[in-house]
């Protein structure tokens, strides 16, 4: 095992090494995290009345430019302290002041920091709080009074003067207000339903607009669907009246619809039980037709070897013409004889076994015979009565029962059946 690495791979650690510092840093500047002291800023704090949701994280903007963030906040006599960072370089003077501020209409509040004049001298070094300012400027308050303005409000009191002349205004008036109060009222509830919403509602901003941005990276696709429709509607138009017989036809079919459906639920009803085979017989199906290919397959091999059968098959139909005239002739005179062996084929068939035991046990006998040689004795007695079939002849012969030599049953007058001619 090696312990000490080549000069490639020192390298190749060290330049990984060096990205992962710089990626961690990235990361932590675009999240907001503590400063490492690679960037050199300014600690400021401003004393307000009400923080109005804007807490650690929140940013510090100047004439709308991000230029810090806000790193704290507290609880003090009363009145909220926030901490924020600027950049050292930012120009500061001692008439600098602080407020929040929202970004949009509905929320999400950052601190609005206002360096001062350059008349009021820089602000010190060791300076960390500014005032806290008013969201209203009075520049901007003054801006009111400007010559559009004037103007403006000139055009509103000549409107309202015409207005309040009519003779109905008096009583238009008091309804006007009241709706009005009504509506101030609506406002207060939505403001007070949309309190402490801030950032879903911001969140909510951030959504649609993504999905606007979306939807304008689409906008020829968005164009096509909109000109199609338009398209479409103005195709209907163009055959209005053929649509206006179907839509009166309409109620029409939609009546048949559901006298067709209240008689087919009596066959649903009814097809119910043949469906139910169906799903039973249905894996037994499904195995069947996939053996099917294999069943076919044989049925085309028969299919195409039949002119060869045909052609072997040929001759031995012909011999056989000639043969079954005689053929026939003896199956009618022999008809009685052979259908005697029918009763007794049938007697040997179940006690084949046994019959094969009979000649096993002879032929051993006959191969290892006793002292006087190797010979077998029999004694065979034939009942006259049952050979001539003479009347009186016994009620049954004592012929053995299927299976008698595994399971051997005493003789009962009755028990076994007797051999008979074969009378059809």
């Amino acid at each position: 095992m090696r312990l000490h690495l080549r000069a490639g791979e020192r390298l190749a650690v060290l330049a990984f090494a060096a990205l992962t510092v710089v990626g961690f840093l990235v990361l932590l500047r675009a999240f907001g995290g503590p400063s490492l002291g690679l960037s050199s800023t300014r600690a400021l704090t401003v004393r307000l009345g009400d923080a109005q949701g804007v807490g650690g994280g929140a940013d510090v903007l100047v004439h709308g430019v991000q230029v810090g963030r806000v790193t704290g906040d507290r609880l003090e006599g009363g009145r909220v302290e926030l901490r924020f960072t600027v950049p050292t370089g930012l120009r500061l003077y001692r008439d600098a002041s602080a407020w929040i501020a929202l970004k949009t209409p509905l929320g999400e509040g950052f601190v609005d920091l206002d360096p001062g004049r350059v008349a009021a001298g820089r602000l010190p070094a060791g300076t960390r709080a500014v005032a806290a300012g008013t969201s209203v400027r009075l520049d901007e308050a003054l801006g009111v009074l400007a010559a559009p303005a004037r103007r403006d409000l000139q055009a509103l009191l000549g409107e309202s003067a015409v207005s309040l002349s009519s003779p109905a205004a008096g009583g238009e008036l008091p309804t006007s207000v009241t709706q009005l109060d009504a509506a101030v009222s609506g406002l207060d509830t939505l403001a007070g339903t949309l309190s402490g919403q801030d950032r879903q509602i911001g969140q909510a901003i951030t959504d649609g607009t993504a999905a606007l941005g979306q939807l304008g990276t689409h906008e020829p696709g968005v164009r096509e669907i909109v000109t199609g429709g338009r398209q479409t509607l103005a195709a209907l138009a163009a055959e209005r009246g053929p649509l206006a017989a179907a839509l009166s036809a309409l109620p029409g079919i939609v009546a048949l619809t559901h006298g067709v459906l209240a008689q087919a639920r009596p066959l649903v009803a009814a097809a119910s039980p043949l469906v139910g085979d169906l799903r039973a017989a249905a894996p037994s199906l499904g195995a069947a037709l996939r053996r099917a290919p294999t069943s076919v397959r044989d049925v085309q091999v028969i299919l195409r070897r039949t002119p060869a059968l045909d052609d072997a098959a040929a001759p031995t139909l012909t011999a056989a013409r000639r043969v079954l005239p005689t053929v026939a002739a003896a199956s009618a005179v022999l008809g009685p004889d052979l259908a005697d062996l029918v009763p007794i084929l049938n007697y040997l068939q179940p006690r084949a076994n046994t019959i094969a035991a009979w000649f096993a046990n002879t032929a051993d006998l006959g191969s290892s015979g006793d002292e006087q040689g190797p010979w077998a004795r029999f004694f065979v007695l034939f009942d006259p009565s049952s050979l001539l079939d003479l009347p009186g002849a016994p009620a049954a012969n004592a012929y053995t029962a299927p299976g008698d030599a595994a399971h051997n049953v005493a003789y009962a007058r009755g028990g076994y059946s007797r051999l008979e001619p074969f009378r059809p």
